[in-house]
């Protein structure tokens, strides 16, 4: 009768069967092997291939593996599911053509209230394994990822396993990854190539220059520390430029409030309210919704055009060279429509009225010679006169009521200014609500304002 050896490793996951001959021609049976490996301690992993195979082939002195543990299978760690790129890299947009736009780098990722910004995905959990006795091998269980909350963050409905973004910004991924949204978006040096165009919820501070070319998109304030270039600046608040603003006049910058700039050459200015220039204006376009002031350094206001809603404000307006400045006050007020359609009513009314006193007068000189008149042309007469005396009534109400708009209309007006504190030089024109005026001399202190439909000057005494 065949020797059956059986070989278990330490590990307990593996076990190998050698079977010998004791004479030639011994054989041995599947049910042989399988008590053999049973009363040995076998219990799991039975490899009943193998054991056919052996059995059928009847393989002598050669270990053979007949049963095998499961190594048993760690759960996988959660993870966090960002809604935004944790590690952003300069990555140029590609344009529709295939070329590359190095001006847009997409490092600022923009977030509103209420944003999902990441989320917890859960572990997986771990399958068990087991060794050739029957044992249970214990799997290692997945650990749970951890949101880390930063500022300007909450956990949605309290929850630790999502994050939400509290106000409008920039998400980033920060110390010991935390996750944050700020508020004001820094820009340490120049806004270059390195950095890309900027489209922003918040504000915006960039510490150097921004160059040619580069565009700033904020909801917020936005502040340059340097001068800014043939670039685009807009603003959902104000703009503050410590520095100047110079090109070939491709550059443009605007506000919903105020910009504060120290010089202007060459660009275009656009604010909601005022535009307040720290030096001088020079062929620059300005178009504020209240008013432009120069009052502070050279306060020089020269060539190009200004318009605003209420005053302009300078030291000195034009140049001696005479460069063409021009200085336009608009008026818009819902008055003027008013007095329109106050003045179309009042012709209407002039019109009944001449058409009443062109037929009394007919009726009159086709009575002329005629005795007394019947009862019916008496009552026509009447309800004519009559009628004639309620137009004219109406007429000095009416009349009246035009004249208190014409009058609002004129203090509004005259309330508007162009002011120069030093000189105004021939080569400035100045429109103040419709009224023009060309300077043809240099005039000293002068105070511009609308008056009966002219644009009037007014020596200012020295203070």
């Amino acid at each position: 009768m065949p020797i059956l050896r059986l070989k278990i490793d330490r590990t307990l996951m593996h076990a190998y069967l050698t079977v010998s001959p004791e004479v030639v021609g011994d054989v041995f049976t599947k049910e042989r092997v399988l008590e053999f490996i049973k009363t040995s301690g076998v219990y799991s992993g039975l490899l009943q291939e193998n054991v056919e195979e052996m059995v059928g082939e009847q393989v002598f002195n050669r270990e053979v593996l007949i049963a095998e543990g499961k190594e048993p299978i760690a759960g996988k760690r959660g993870r966090i599911e960002y809604n935004f790129n944790p590690t952003p890299t300069i990555s140029p947009e590609i344009r529709d053509d295939g070329s590359v736009d190095y001006m847009n780098v997409n490092l600022v990722q923009k977030v509103v209230p209420g944003q999902l910004l990441a989320r917890v995905i859960p572990p997986i959990s771990g399958t068990a394994g087991f060794d050739i006795q029957g044992h249970v091998l214990p799997a290692k269980s997945g650990r749970k990822a951890e949101l880390h909350r930063g500022k300007n963050t909450s956990f949605v409905d309290g929850n630790d396993e999502a994050l939400m973004s509290d106000a409008y910004g920039h998400v980033r991924l920060a110390h010991h990854e935390q996750i944050e949204v700020v508020t004001v978006y820094q820009v340490k040096g120049d806004l270059n190539y390195t950095t890309g165009n900027i489209d922003f919820n918040g504000d915006v501070i960039v510490h150097g220059d921004v160059l040619s070319g580069f565009k700033i998109v904020a909801t917020g304030i936005v502040e340059v520390k340097g001068v800014v270039e043939d670039a685009t600046i807009e603003s959902g608040i104000s703009v503050i430029v410590r520095g100047g603003f110079i090109g070939a006049g491709k550059g443009s910058i605007s506000a919903v409030e105020d910009v504060i700039i120290r010089y202007v050459h060459n660009q275009q200015v656009k604010a909601g309210r005022d535009i307040i220039i720290a030096n001088e204006a020079t062929n620059a376009r300005l178009f504020a919704g209240q008013s432009v002031k120069l009052n502070g350094g050279a306060g020089v206001l020269v060539g190009g055009t200004t318009t605003a809603k209420l005053s302009v404000e300078c030291k000195t307006l034009g140049n001696e060279a005479q460069a063409r400045t021009e200085v336009t006050l608009t008026f818009e007020s819902d008055l003027e429509s008013k007095a329109e359609g106050q003045r179309k009513f009042i012709a209407g009314v002039e019109s009944q009225l001449a058409k009443i006193q062109n037929a009394l007068k007919k009726m009159v000189e086709s009575d002329l010679g005629v005795g007394n008149v019947d009862a019916s042309r008496q009552r026509l007469y009447g309800s004519l006169y009559s009628a004639e005396n309620d137009l004219k009534e109406n007429l000095v109400v009416l009349n009246d009521e035009l004249r208190e708009v014409d009058e609002k209309i004129a203090t509004l007006k005259a309330a508007l200014f162009v002011k120069s504190t030093r000189f105004s030089f021939p080569g400035v024109s100045i429109s103040i609500a419709g009224a023009q005026l060309l300077l043809l001399k240099r005039l000293e202190r002068q105070h511009f304002m609308h008056s009966k439909g002219m644009v009037v000057g007014v020596e200012m005494k020295r203070e």
